[in-house]
């Protein structure tokens, strides 16, 4: 994965300037050490560990199993809590319902904005380099559809099976059919491992993803300006997060920036 530290907001624009629309898709991690992994196979990896302190990889392969059962748990008893909820058969869009509501899932949420996705990089970091990721999707799944020919469209039909061979793991970036406010406001979308043996950057290496991949380093000194760029650009917590919810959580730069940016501005 090729990788690009950068010092200021100017040279993060001239970077993505040349990146096509809904072509690349980006995500934003507020540690640049974290590696792309989605919330399931991190809850997996940690719970074996906990309860299972030998034999690990075997435990592993058993917790596996438990998604289904997840899956199905939700949709026996999503209808107690939510009035609009997906068709019984469409699991992918339970998922990313469940993945709204904090449920560990294998989906890894991207957006097609750049922009946003720099929100989230520094949104809750702390003095630590932050990281957005970009891929090309485009020729990803290109170099996908050359090595598994015929068979790829099979491939990213068993997203809930558990493909062991390495040239066998895909990613799927697709966008639910039953979406949310959040959702579209983040211009979401869903890297998804048709595999749980694997994490998404493990797979990403399998195909070799140093011309498609690209991993943007930033320090913690362009913070400030990155946030007041953003601001000018109306995306805060309150754009990302529509709602009341979003309105407080636009709080939450409210040290590094002028008192001008919240005060009300009246004829009195």
């Amino acid at each position: 994965m090729k990788e690009i530290e950068i010092a200021s907001f100017d040279e993060y624009r001239e970077i993505i300037s040349e990146h096509s629309l809904r072509k690349w898709i980006y995500r934003g991690q507020n540690n640049s050490n974290y590696k792309l992994e989605s919330s399931l196979f991190r809850a997996f990896a940690k719970n074996a560990s906990i309860f299972y302190r030998r034999k690990t990889t075997k435990k592993l392969k058993i917790l596996k199993g438990r998604e289904t059962e997840m899956l199905n748990s939700v949709k026996r008893n999503a209808h107690l809590f939510l009035e609009h909820y997906p068709k019984p058969k469409a699991d992918f869009d339970w998922l990313a319902l469940m993945q709204h509501y904090g449920a560990p899932t294998r989906l890894l949420d991207f957006t097609f904005s750049p922009y946003i996705a720099l929100y989230f990089a520094i949104s809750g970091a702390n003095l630590k380099p932050v990281a957005v990721y970009c891929i090309d999707y485009e020729s990803f799944e290109k170099k996908q559809k050359e090595r598994h020919g015929e068979n790829y469209e099979n491939l990213c039909g068993r997203v809930l099976k558990y493909e062991k061979e390495i040239d066998k793991s895909v990613l799927i970036c697709s966008e639910p059919e039953f979406s949310n406010t959040r959702l579209l406001a983040q211009q979401g979308v869903f890297l998804i491992p048709n595999t749980l043996d694997y994490s998404h950057e493990e797979i990403l290496k399998h195909y070799g993803d140093d011309d498609c991949c690209i991993k943007i380093i930033i320090r913690f000194k362009c913070f400030r300006q990155i946030i007041e760029e953003l601001s000018k650009m109306n995306i805060t917590a309150g754009t990302v997060y529509p709602g009341f919810e979003g309105f407080c959580k636009s709080f939450e730069n409210i040290g590094s920036l002028s008192v001008r940016s919240i005060r009300h501005i009246t004829n009195e």
